[in-house]
């Protein structure tokens, strides 16, 4: 008697047998795939714990009148902390709640460098009036408390002037110029009523009209040329010329001199 390959039966049994075997397939890779996610499991908790997921080094660029550890302290950021769980949208986010910060790049790499790029807002000057303001290149107002007074050192201050009037012009100033300013105030003269004295910080003051301001942008180029110090360097409006002069605060004690001379 023949055996029927082809019956219900047969194909019933042999239809059985597959799936016992692709069971037994899918579990076989149930425990691989498993076997593999462990193993990948505990890689990622020896790199976690190993000097290759931290951070090696910090690099600062950019800044000049917020320090390096205002800036770590701030950002609650460290070497040797995890690089990997670092969020660079919350480490900006607290980087610029420091006023005098603008804008912040933060770079990690796989060598275990971050890199923060910092963009600070450039000072233009300073005034006291219920408190101490900066005011920016672009214009923006920031308030300065007395723990940061120290980034106002080689910022001019500027006396009885509106914004509006002094900021366009010392614009046209050099940084480097505008850097050994002291101070800026009206200094009217019997000849030009918009005179302003710039209090530099070699203990020199110039004189030059408000409108002509940018004459001033030779002073380095003068500098050696002139034979004392503390002294007054007038820039003539018309001929744009410098020269030295008696300092116009100081004519009263000369003038009164010399009536006692001739007394």
């Amino acid at each position: 008697m023949s055996i029927n390959n082809t019956g219900p039966q047969y194909l019933f049994e042999k239809s059985k047998k597959n799936k016992k075997a692709e069971g037994r397939d899918l579990n076989r890779k149930k425990l691989l795939f498993l076997f593999l996610a462990v193993f990948l499991l505990f890689l990622f908790f020896l790199y976690t714990r190993s000097s290759l997921s931290k951070i090696r080094y910090i690099e600062i660029s950019g800044n000049r009148l917020v320090s390096n550890t205002e800036i770590l302290r701030t950002g609650e950021v460290k070497e040797g902390d995890s690089r990997l769980f670092l969020s660079v949208s919350k480490l900006k986010k607290r980087l610029l709640q420091i006023p005098l910060i603008r804008s912040v790049n933060v770079k990690k790499t796989f060598s275990g460098l971050l890199k923060l790029e910092i963009e600070e807002y450039k000072p233009l000057y300073y005034v006291i009036a219920d408190g101490v303001s900066m005011i920016c290149e672009d214009k923006s107002v920031i308030g300065i408390s007395s723990d940061r007074y120290h980034t106002l050192l080689n910022v001019p201050l500027v006396k009885d002037y509106e914004a509006e009037e002094i900021s366009d012009l010392l614009m046209k100033l050099d940084e480097s110029v505008r850097d050994a300013i002291v101070s800026i105030r009206p200094c009217p003269l019997s000849y030009d009523e918009d005179v302003c004295c710039l209090e530099m910080n070699d203990g020199n003051n110039i004189l030059v009209s408000r409108d002509k301001l940018d004459l001033a942008n030779s002073y380095f180029d003068i500098l050696p040329s002139l034979k004392s110090q503390n002294i007054c360097l007038y820039y003539d409006k018309i001929s744009h010329n410098a020269y030295t002069s008696a300092c116009p605060w100081e004519k009263p004690e000369a003038d009164a001199a010399e009536t006692k001379e001739e007394e």
